[in-house]
């Protein structure tokens, strides 16, 4: 049993100093977050009448701090060795809004959300190959505020 808890311990510390690099909270831990589902994959717009619908006051912040964040499309790996992402990773977004910092009727921001299902290119046989989602329809971003500018598209 000694012997046992010592390579359980020693696996542990291995794991824990192998490198990996951990953030000690998520991103969705600050700010304002709303949750959002995609189905297919393409550009979504979110015009100044669905932030109001989903409870924020444009009002109150300027657009820069206007953040989307998610994983994308597809599905975990199965194996346990598979690489897998510590957080949500931050969308780049464009921001459509007259150029005055706030959003206002008529302004939208855009974002580029992939799907639950994957297409993948194989350069060796040119062709593609789709692989269906088996656990989820959709995908999930989070659309957010905070403290921090977000991320955008360069012209």
């Amino acid at each position: 049993m000694k012997y046992w808890l010592s390579s359980v311990y020693f696996f542990l510390s291995l794991v824990s100093f192998a490198g990996l690099p951990h953030k000690g909270t998520s991103v969705l831990a600050s700010g304002t977050w709303y949750k959002v589902a995609v189905q297919e994959t393409g550009i979504y717009r979110i015009t100044y009448e669905d932030f109001k619908a989903m409870g924020f006051d444009p009002t109150q912040f300027n657009d820069s701090v206007i953040r989307i964040v998610g994983n994308g499309g597809g599905m975990l790996p199965e194996a346990n060795s598979g690489p897998r992402t510590d957080d949500l990773r931050e969308i780049s977004i464009m921001v459509v809004d007259g150029n005055d910092g706030r959003l206002d009727p008529g302004d939208y921001i855009l974002f580029y959300g992939e799907g639950p299902d994957k297409w993948t290119y194989d350069y060796t046989t040119h062709l593609y190959s789709h692989s269906k989602n088996l656990y989820s329809d959709y995908s999930y971003y989070f659309i957010g505020t905070g403290l921090e500018k977000g991320k955008r598209i360069s012209e």
